[in-house]
C-alpha cells in the first residue's frame, strides 16, 4: 500500500511578543488529507539540517491537517511529513519546508489606528 502526503506548506504563526519572551516560536505546519481508509496518521520531522531527519518529531492523528511545533529561537528549521497506515507502513517524504527566525528583531508595532 502507498500512502503519500501531498501539498504541505508553512504558515508563520508567530507574534513579536511570544518570540521576545520565549525561546522558541510556534509554526503551524499544514498539508492536504490523505484518502486512504487505513490511514493512521502523520509522522512529522524537524531538524535544523536540510534534508537530515534523524528522529521523528510528532505524530499527528488521521484526521488532523495541522500542527502547530515549537522550533528554534534562531536560525533556519526545515520540515517534511510522511504517512502512516494502521499496519505501520510509512510513506516517502513530503516535500521539504523551512522557515527563519530571528528573535533579535524588533517585536512588530502594536496598536495601531487610523488618525484623522
Amino acid at each position: 500500500m502507498k500512502v503519500w502526503v501531498t501539498a504541505i506548506a508553512v504558515m508563520m504563526l508567530f507574534s513579536g511578543t511570544a518570540v521576545a519572551q520565549t525561546d522558541f516560536n510556534p509554526v503551524g505546519l499544514e498539508w492536504d488529507h490523505n484518502t486512504e481508509l487505513d490511514l493512521y496518521g502523520y509522522r512529522v520531522y524537524q531538524s535544523p539540517e536540510s534534508g537530515n531527519y534523524p528522529a521523528e518529531f510528532t505524530t499527528v492523528p488521521a484526521g488532523t491537517n495541522s500542527a502547530t511545533l515549537n522550533a528554534c529561537p534562531d536560525g533556519t528549521m526545515y520540515w517534511v511529513i510522511t504517512a502512516v497506515d494502521t499496519a505501520g507502513n510509512e510513506s516517502g517524504r513530503s516535500n521539504e519546508v523551512s522557515a527563519v527566525f530571528n528573535s533579535d528583531a524588533p517585536a512588530p508595532p502594536v496598536g495601531c489606528t487610523v488618525v484623522y
